[in-house]
């Protein structure tokens, strides 16, 4: 079933009629303006509008309403998010809640119907980064849409965290003027309501971030350091904070002890000054376990590292591969990791199915069973190689046996998916935007 813009009550509105139809359409007598109700009718979103002076539409020929102009608060403009009108139907009146968006509201349609109950999240921003807003939303296992919030600002990332049986969603707020080299961010915490909770400081790394409780979290940092041959260079740090300690920390530096890094090859330059800062490696995942944290690295490798000792246990894939990888089983642009220690079963999303920077070929997520203390690879598997083509973002979760939530975060692919349940083998729901330039971090289920 296609839907387009989550709903397929979109209409043209008259007083006591609704017109169906195909896709997004304006409203008679509305000014630029796109409107679509809920099942029961109790509320309406404004998917796009235009600020006029006053801001006006008339629903029908009855119903006229005029939502409040844009208040000054701290110097900004404050746009209402949504008001009630009273709309009579027939010898009823009937209460409606108007959800107001901003005209950069992503249009999106979405294909078929999860096989799954939980909600999908992610947020929505333009990959030109022109513009600084971000957009946070949350969509039913239908397509509907769920939630939506305009952020004044850049902002990355928004998941969902289950916490000590709580549900929490936390995004990162960037900072305009980070530490060299690095796209870094102060962490909303919001609750399961969407209310604001509180604001991390700091500079967080934008690539993973977890909330593990009230005073509990992992973050990635950077710090600017130099090699042994005097190459400034932004390290990266995974690091567990707790009760204001540092219970863990591992970095880029702990690596280049373990292996060689290129310090020209693979790396790029960002120049701040007069000071040349290089990206040797960066981190793009992290994931906590009892005994290990498993770390998607930026040279196309995934690393294993002793909770306790801080030693590498194996590494897969990348520059130093331990564990014999073919050409056509190498993990290229590794964006997310995940690793089932029950069954030594590594779940990956990698942007690219070549090793050169330069091939656009389609993005896939790939299965190792692995053998962790003989390093070898006992089984591989393409999950899905579809046309999607994302040269970065992206991710992958396996939210039920054999049911995957696939992101692919910048989509070069005409015609092709953003969002994608893949279950038991087949494309069971997609969610592709309309709206050019809209991209997203990583997708992610909520637990």
């Amino acid at each position: 079933m296609l839907k387009i813009v989550s709903e397929i009550l979109v209409f043209a509105l008259l007083t006591t009629t609704t017109t169906f139809a195909s896709e997004t359409q304006p409203i008679a007598n509305v000014d630029d303006a796109y409107l679509r109700w809920n099942r029961d009718r109790t509320e309406v979103d404004i998917l796009e509008y235009r600020k006029s002076k006053p801001p006006t539409w008339v629903l029908g020929k009855k119903i006229v309403f005029q939502p409040r102009v844009a208040t000054k608060k701290g110097g900004r403009e404050v746009w209402p998010q949504s008001f009630v009108i009273s709309r009579k139907e027939g010898t009823k009146t009937k209460n409606v809640r108007v959800n107001l968006f901003k005209p950069v509201f992503p249009a999106y349609r979405t294909q078929g119907e999860s096989v799954l109950k939980s909600s999908i999240v992610a947020s929505v921003f333009d990959v030109n980064g022109t513009n600084a807003f971000c957009q946070l939303m949350k969509w039913a296992p239908n397509g509907d849409l769920e939630f939506y919030r305009y952020t004044d600002g850049s902002c990355s990332d928004f998941r969902p965290h289950l916490v000590n049986g709580k549900k929490y969603y936390t995004y990162g707020k960037l900072l305009p003027k980070p530490v060299r080299g690095t796209m870094a961010a102060s962490i909303v915490v919001l609750d399961e309501n969407f209310d604001f909770v509180r604001e991390i400081p700091g500079e967080f790394d934008q690539h993973d971030f977890l909330l593990l409780g009230d005073d509990h979290f992992v973050s990635i940092e950077s710090a600017l350091r130099r090699t042994s041959q005097g190459l400034l260079f932004s390290d990266r740090i995974v690091r567990e904070h707790k009760a204001g300690k540092i219970e863990f920390e591992w970095s880029i530096s702990d690596y280049m002890k373990h292996v060689k890094v290129p310090q020209t090859a693979g790396a790029y330059i960002v120049e701040d000054g007069s000071d040349a800062v290089a990206e040797l490696v960066h981190l793009n995942s992290v994931q906590m376990l009892p005994n290990e944290v498993i770390i998607g690295l930026g040279d196309s490798g995934v690393v294993s590292v002793n909770r306790k000792t801080r030693a590498i246990n194996w590494i897969l894939g990348g520059f130093h591969d331990e564990f014999g990888l073919t050409f056509q089983q190498h993990p290229y642009f590794v964006h997310s990791s995940k690793f089932d220690p029950s069954t030594n079963r590594l779940l990956i999303f990698q942007n690219r199915t070549l090793g050169s920077a330069l091939s656009f070929t389609p993005s896939r997520v790939t299965a190792y069973e692995i053998d962790p203390k003989k390093k070898a690879l006992k089984t591989f598997k393409v999950i899905r190689a579809g046309k999607e083509i994302t040269p970065f973002l992206g991710s992958v979760q396996e939210s039920a046996p054999d049911v995957y939530s696939i992101g692919f975060g910048k989509n070069m692919t005409p015609d092709a998916e953003h969002f994608v349940e893949f279950a038991n083998g087949r494309d069971t729901m997609s969610l592709r935007f309309l709206t050019p330039n809209s991209v997203t971090y990583r997708f992610y289920r909520e637990p």
